[in-house]
C-alpha cells in the first residue's frame, strides 16, 4: 500500500510505518500530496499525523487545491475546523476559485458557515466572475445561496459621507470678521496703507 492510499484509507499504523521507512511526507513523486488525499477523505487523524511529520499545510495537487479546500469540497467539517486556524487566508484561490466556492458547490451549509466565521470573503469572484452564492445557486443549493447572499449584503460597505460643499463667504462677512476667525477659516486679506494708495494715485 502506498502512503497516499494509506492516508485516504485512514490507516494510521501503515502511515506511521511508511514514514518511518522513509516515505516522502510531501509525496513529491505523485500528483496529489498525501495530506490532500487525507483531507479530501476526511481522515483527521491522518492529517494531524502528517503535520506532525512536517507536511506542508499549503501542499497542492495539480489543480492547486490545498488540504483545507479538499476537506471543504467534501463537507468534512471536523477537518475544516482543525485546518482553518492553520491555513492561509480563506479567500486565497485554489485552482480557479476560493475554498468558499467549493463548499458552496456541494451545498454544505455547516462548512460554509465555518468559513464565513473565519472571514472568508463571500463577495470574491472566480475566474468566470461568479461568487460562491452563484455556485450554490448553479448546483441547486438554494438555502446555501441565500445564506451567502445575506453574507454578501452584510459585507457591503456603506458609502462614506461626502464632504460638505464649500460656500464662499460673502465679502461683508469677511471684512467684518475678526482676524483670528479669518485665520481659522484659512482666509488671508491683503491690506495697503493710505500712503501707498496716495502714491499710486499720483
Amino acid at each position: 500500500m502506498s502512503l497516499s492510499e494509506a492516508c485516504a484509507a485512514g490507516d494510521t499504523e501503515t502511515v506511521a510505518a511508511l514514514l518511518a521507512a522513509g516515505a516522502d511526507v510531501e509525496g513529491s513523486a505523485v500528483d496529489t500530496p498525501p495530506i490532500v488525499f487525507a483531507a479530501r477523505a476526511g481522515q483527521l487523524a491522518v492529517v494531524q499525523q502528517l503535520l506532525q511529520h512536517k507536511a506542508s499545510i499549503m501542499s497542492t495537487d495539480l489543480a492547486g487545491v490545498v488540504p483545507l479546500t479538499a476537506a471543504a469540497s467534501e463537507g468534512h467539517t471536523s477537518v475544516v475546523e482543525f485546518l482553518l486556524p492553520l491555513s492561509a487566508a480563506t479567500s486565497n484561490k485554489d485552482g480557479d476559485a476560493s475554498v468558499l466556492h467549493w463548499a458552496a458547490k456541494i451545498g454544505d451549509a455547516a462548512v460554509v458557515e465555518q468559513l464565513l466565521k473565519a472571514k472568508a470573503n463571500p463577495r470574491q469572484r472566480d475566474d468566470d466572475e461568479e461568487t460562491a452564492a452563484d455556485w450554490a445557486a448553479d448546483y441547486d443549493h438554494g438555502d446555501v445561496a441565500e445564506l451567502l447572499r445575506a453574507a454578501e449584503a452584510s459585507e457591503q460597505r456603506q458609502p462614506e459621507p461626502a464632504d460638505p460643499e464649500f460656500v464662499m463667504p460673502k465679502i461683508e462677512e469677511v471684512v467684518d470678521a475678526a482676524p483670528e476667525e479669518l485665520a481659522r477659516a484659512g482666509i488671508c486679506l491683503l491690506y495697503t496703507s493710505d500712503a501707498a494708495d496716495e502714491e499710486d494715485s499720483v
